[in-house]
């Protein structure tokens, strides 16, 4: 049996993105000093409702994957009837409304991560790209030495005040450990909550809200007893978290490549091409100047390509300070 076993949602909008996430893995496949790395691990990747195109220009590539394990949920969703709209209810009565055609990443990973039967599972971005798996195995070491933690993220945000770009509301957000690249172990399946979006108003009249597995997270600490983690910024040049990729309508096979190097390159410093890294890890002052003429490249080149997708994300009003 694997050890793991990553579960990794992809939509037509992010499948330029994620073609460079899946293979991004080759990483861990490749490293063999790891208990958790070679072939010690299974891809799961969900084609969620993928038109024609995508599927026959990317399907036969990720089948040859070695570590890749590719579900097409073509014909299930014909079944379910999906349209954008329809109100769908989380098991614990929250009502949304359906923002697309496919089905919803809450539902998903409420139902299919239950039926993963590897010792560890995890969800992944398809905007999630592996630079250096040395972070993964930080990770994994972590989780085994301690019974207590049943779960591992790359980023953690606090409670905080944010502006919803759904509602246009002011809200109050509640912690979350980030499901871009997030750990757990097989135990958290005895968590009966759901890891849908959960909310409650407050006596003040704000919503008090979960994002997506939080309120799932937070059942994991409160009702069980166990803890989460998520990393330092010290492995923040080992991956890269695009954000917001199932919002993307602008990057096309024609800029996808040019972007991604400039993104890299805005965040860490260094070239998207791992045979480069190495050149550029120890040099500081060059790393701090590929890094500015990056960025101001990226808000250049791409500004309307970034702009539709940061307005998906919370933004935190500095006007607002009161808890």
């Amino acid at each position: 049996m694997k050890t793991i076993t990553f579960f990794m949602i992809v939509t037509n909008y992010d499948v330029l993105m994620a073609d460079y996430a899946i293979k991004s893995y080759y990483h861990i496949y490749d490293r063999r000093d790891s208990p958790w790395s070679g072939d010690n691990f299974t891809l799961l990747v969900y084609a969620n409702c993928l038109n024609k195109t995508n599927r026959e220009h990317y399907f036969p590539s990720w089948r040859q994957i070695p570590f890749v394990q590719l579900y097409d949920n073509t014909e299930k969703a014909r079944t379910m009837h999906l349209k954008a709209g329809d109100v769908i209810t989380s098991p614990e009565g929250i009502k949304r409304e359906r923002d697309s055609s496919c089905e919803n990443y809450d539902e998903l990973w409420t139902t299919e991560l239950r039926k993963i039967d590897t010792p560890y599972y995890a969800t992944v971005d398809a905007d999630f790209e592996i630079l250096d798996p040395g972070f993964y195995v930080k990770m994994m070491d972590e989780l085994n030495w301690d019974e207590g933690m049943v779960g591992y993220s790359c980023q953690y945000d606090p409670d905080r005040i944010v502006h919803d770009t759904y509602s246009g509301e002011t809200i109050l957000l509640a912690e979350r450990w980030h499901t871009c690249f997030c750990i757990y172990k097989k135990i958290t399946h005895q968590c009966s909550v759901s890891h849908f979006y959960y909310q409650f108003i407050l006596p003040n009249g704000r919503r008090y809200c979960y994002d997506s597995a939080g309120n799932f997270q937070h059942h994991l600490i409160r009702t069980h007893g166990w803890t989460l983690k998520a990393l330092g910024d010290a492995y923040a040049d080992q991956f890269i978290h695009y954000g917001a990729f199932s919002k993307n309508r602008s990057l096309t096979p024609q800029n996808i490549g040019v972007y991604r190097r400039l993104a890299i390159a805005a965040q860490t410093g260094l070239p998207a091409d791992r045979r480069w890294r190495r050149i550029f890890v120890a040099r500081k002052a060059a790393r701090r100047l590929a890094q500015r003429l990056a960025e101001r490249s990226l808000r250049v080149l791409f500004e309307k390509q970034i702009a539709e997708r940061d307005k998906y994300r919370f933004d935190e009003p500095a006007y607002d300070s009161e808890l």
